[in-house]
């Protein structure tokens, strides 16, 4: 049985802050995502907003593979530098190639988008999406930089930063898009509210972090060597990545393809209650793994034991999360939504088995990141890929919602056992060395 009592060494004062900073991020990015949402449903109706859910449904998943693992390759690069030269070499080499990528993906989607809207325009289902195709290159290009500044934070352990640049967006997203939306009566504000409030955060997160910049003699060669090493292992994270937004979206998106917008409408809410609830966990995570990015015989056993009761703790609170919501998740939807979307709560309830099963696994899976074992996470996430994709065009077809959230459910298990024993057998192998160096 672990041991749960705790200690001075356990938690500090610094760990203590960290968390608060990053438990105000997180709670600004929920308020802020779920007072628009709600605004959206109810200022825009079933079908305007369904529209809008399966845009933005699309625009994730783009976004994912746009970001081209750059962000969660840049947070563990830049966890791993040691003095203020080295974190500025990283950061501006970092920059430099998030920059050239986010510009050959805008103009990538642009382009595209513009072949896209001559058929959406034709089309009766959706009134506004061919309008909408306007605004993703920027929508993805403006994206790819509030979750590199994101991911600069954390890798740096600078929580107040991220708590910043979250406000900074989550805030923007819900001022700007309800004033759009009033303005044009249509859910094309929402696109405007999202842009405008991408700009903002660009902005704030170059000033945020210039304040680490500080002159070195680096040679050209090894920044060059750097930004290589950065993009190399950024390409098992993007497929990573581009897995769990499928996961994530797919259905959504499937959903759009093969239903109606009223559909789209009740199944997001659902989803997005689970998605966004994932965020305590979240939370919880980013702030205590990154101290596992360098595990040495000589701190071996106090890190173990970190990671054990951090695991159980992690464990504990989506059970109480999972239960909590399985019981007021009708009244949460109801006052939140209104009786409109009361379809939604079935699915909200099937697919807390998901938000277990992600909240869980996430945990094992950063500290897979920290480890640089994304090649083996990559794998997993390609075979749950295949898996998902198959499901959800055999069943949305026949069951509508049901079938996306058991399709999600289903596909999801594999993945959550494989990375649950990988993290257990790495942690076995620094035992070995650990137990070898002590008798040696």
């Amino acid at each position: 049985m672990w041991n749960l009592k705790l200690d001075k060494s356990f938690i500090s004062k610094k760990l203590l802050t960290d968390f608060s900073w990053t438990v105000l991020a997180k709670a600004v990015a929920m308020i802020g995502f779920f007072a628009l949402d709600i605004a959206m449903a109810r200022l825009l109706g079933k079908d305007s907003y369904g529209e809008w859910s399966f845009f933005y449904s699309a625009i994730i998943m783009l976004s994912h593979i746009c970001w081209f693992g750059i962000n969660a390759s840049v947070k563990v690069s830049i966890s791993k530098q040691v003095t203020k030269e080295k974190v500025s070499d990283c950061l501006k080499a970092s920059l430099k190639l998030r920059l050239v990528i986010s510009l050959i993906f805008f103009f990538i989607v642009s382009f595209s988008s513009g072949i896209l809207r001559d058929y959406l325009e034709s089309s009766s289902k959706y009134e506004n999406l061919h309008i909408l195709m306007y605004g993703a290159g920027a929508l993805i290009f403006l994206s790819s930089f509030s979750e590199f500044y994101k991911a600069l934070s954390i890798g740096m352990q600078c929580y107040r930063n991220l708590f910043l640049v979250t406000f900074m967006e989550y805030g923007g997203y819900l001022v700007f898009s309800i004033i759009a939306v009033i303005v044009l009566k249509n859910n094309t504000g929402v696109l405007a509210g999202y842009i405008m409030a991408g700009i903002f955060t660009l902005l704030l997160g170059y000033t945020l972090i210039r304040t680490h910049f500080v002159k070195t003699d680096t040679e050209i060669s090894q920044k060059r060597h750097l930004q290589r090493e950065i993009l190399m292992y950024a390409m098992p994270l993007l497929v990573t990545s581009i897995g769990e937004i499928l996961l994530e979206e797919s259905d959504t998106f499937f959903l759009g393809i093969f239903s109606i917008p009223a559909q789209v409408s009740i199944y997001s809410i659902g989803k997005k209650l689970c998605a966004k609830v994932h965020h305590i966990n979240y939370t919880f995570c980013v702030t205590v793994l990154p101290q596992f990015s360098m595990i040495t015989s000589e701190n071996y056993k106090e890190k173990y034991d970190k990671f054990r009761k951090y695991g159980l703790m992690n464990i504990l609170l989506s059970i109480c999360v999972a239960v909590g919501l399985f019981i007021t998740g009708d009244i949460i939807i109801d006052f939140l939504y209104g009786n409109e979307y009361s379809d939604a709560k079935i699915i909200f309830k099937i697919l807390l088995i998901f938000y277990l099963q992600h909240s869980i696994s996430y945990y094992f899976a950063l500290f897979l990141e920290f480890q640089k074992k994304a090649v083996f996470e990559s794998i997993c996430y390609f075979v749950t890929i295949v898996l998902n994709v198959a499901l959800e065009i055999w069943l949305v077809p026949l069951y509508g919602a049901y079938g996306a959230a058991i399709s999600t459910i289903l596909s999801f298990m594999p993945y959550t056992i494989l990375i649950i024993f990988k993290a257990v057998k790495i942690l076995k192998s620094y035992y070995h060395i650990y137990e070898n160096e002590k008798d040696g």
